[in-house]
């Protein structure tokens, strides 16, 4: 039973190292990542052999989590007309909690079958790869592509988004604060964020 406490562990400490991937890589690109490292990670959780399997799935499924919190609220801010991006984010935040209440409910009922707390775990893969699929569909953000000299695409990506209906003032925004005027933290950023916003 003492592995349970560890399992806590990597969320709150692979939050702030996530920034650098969503800058380099893409906003889209890394929720991909953070998708596929959830799905691996609840895949291995549910079927452990030993606790040290369990704790590894349990650490990359805190590595998708901690890139898809960070990068989530990024990416909708990014494709959302200036007027609407308060609420989409804050509907993020609901749909989270919203997923955290029905969690409880599929752990009770999985209550009832062998192996209960395999199911638990292992059917924490099913959200990630249903999230993985939906998101293949849609563009990258049109403000990353700018900053990364993609200007063509990201004017084709936000006419797509925006109906034709944008100014181009939009996009050159990320260049001039500074991709997007996120500021990439280190370790010290992980320190910080630990102490202060997950332990209060």
């Amino acid at each position: 039973m003492h592995v349970f406490p560890s399992l806590y562990t990597p969320p709150s400490t692979t939050t702030t190292p996530s920034q650098p991937h969503h800058h380099r890589l893409g906003r889209k690109s890394t929720l991909l990542l953070g998708d596929l490292l959830f799905t691996l990670g609840a895949l291995l959780m549910g079927l452990a052999p030993t606790p040290t399997i369990l704790i590894l799935g349990r650490a990359l499924v805190g590595l998708g989590v901690g890139l898809a919190s960070v990068t989530v609220p990024v990416y909708i801010a990014e494709c959302a007309p200036a007027g609407s991006r308060a609420t989409l984010v804050t509907v993020n935040v609901l749909m989270i909690t919203t997923g955290q209440f029905m969690a409880y409910f599929v752990d009770w009922a999985c209550t009832f079958l062998p192996g209960t707390w395999r199911w638990m775990l292992g059917l924490a893969a099913v959200p990630s790869v249903v999230q993985g699929v939906l998101l293949v569909g849609l563009p990258e953000s049109p403000r990353w592509l700018m900053a990364h000299g993609h200007a063509g695409e990201a004017q084709q990506v936000l006419r797509k988004l925006r109906g034709g209906a944008y100014s181009v003032e939009e996009l050159k925004e990320p260049q001039e604060e500074g991709g997007g005027g996120i500021e990439v933290c280190g370790w010290g950023g992980v320190v910080y964020h630990v102490c202060v916003v997950e332990m209060g």
